[in-house]
């Protein structure tokens, strides 16, 4: 029996109807990227939105914290002076976002063999963009992995792990600007845990 063409057009309505309510419940979405002042996004959107853009190996917060003790691991914490000195991971090297492949090269090519090297920034945007500046620098020098941390500090702050500063132990997290400082603070509200 063949669908009436009052059928279909019901059957078109609703799926209109269903469309409009997954764009209203989904975040608002500025150049390819999570608006962070929308308060339907979430860092798990912007996390996604960075593993799509900047397709490099990724390592979650469980997995980093399990390994940053260890003597084989070097950190880098990709962001400005400023957001370095209010608070960073234990052990972390602040490098500037903008530091070319050479750069790095001269600065840390001796030290990187047989390391697991993982950057950070403040949700991996800047971090993730060296890690693929550097990516030849690293294999060519010898690490035995290079990864970005998921979710970046917003995600390892959130998840309650411990933060430094230049005067001692840090109590919050710069948060780059207002807008992103909403996003933070949605997030630590909302008591996001580790994502794995």
């Amino acid at each position: 029996m063949a669908p009436t063409r009052r059928t279909v057009l019901a059957g078109a309505a609703l799926a209109i109807i269903a469309a409009v309510a997954v764009i209203a419940r989904a975040p608002h979405i500025v150049s390819g990227w999570p608006d962070p002042t929308d308060p339907r996004t979430t860092l798990a959107d912007v996390e996604a939105a960075v593993s799509r853009k900047i397709p490099v190996p990724e390592i979650s917060v469980p997995e980093f914290g399990d390994t940053l003790s260890q003597p084989d691991t070097m950190i880098f914490d990709v962001r400005e002076p400023s957001e370095f000195a209010r608070s960073h991971i234990s052990g972390a090297t602040r490098i500037d976002p903008g530091l070319s492949a050479a750069a790095f090269a001269a600065r840390f090519g001796n030290e990187i063999r047989g390391k697991k090297v993982v950057f950070y920034c403040a949700v991996g945007v800047r971090s993730g963009t060296m890690l693929e500046r550097v990516r030849s620098v690293l294999s060519t020098g010898g690490a035995t992995s290079a990864l970005n941390l998921k979710g970046g500090i917003f995600r390892w702050y959130a998840s309650g792990r411990p933060l430094v500063a230049d005067t001692g132990v840090a109590h919050d997290v710069h948060h780059y600007d207002e807008a992103w400082g909403k996003l933070l603070a949605r997030t630590v509200a909302a008591g996001t845990h580790d994502a794995r």
